[in-house]
């Protein structure tokens, strides 16, 4: 059975990516990939905007393209 992964690509604010990692805790999803994010995705506010879903944010993996 296959896990969904949240990829966003070209995110432009880390909050946005703290939010988006909080949903994924929501629905129990755990594997993000980020593609050439703007900002920092362990910043502080990532973190907060979260919520609790640091870990997804720490184990999250960047890529500096979709080709990657």
């Amino acid at each position: 059975m296959y896990k969904p992964v949240v990829i966003l690509v070209n995110p432009q604010m880390c909050e946005n990516v703290g939010m988006a990692a909080r949903a994924m805790m929501n629905c129990g999803v755990s594997e993000m990939r980020l593609v050439a994010p703007r900002e920092n995705h362990l910043s502080e506010k990532a973190i907060a905007a979260s919520s609790g879903a640091e870990k997804i944010l720490l184990d999250a993996k960047v890529f500096s393209s979709t080709r990657e």
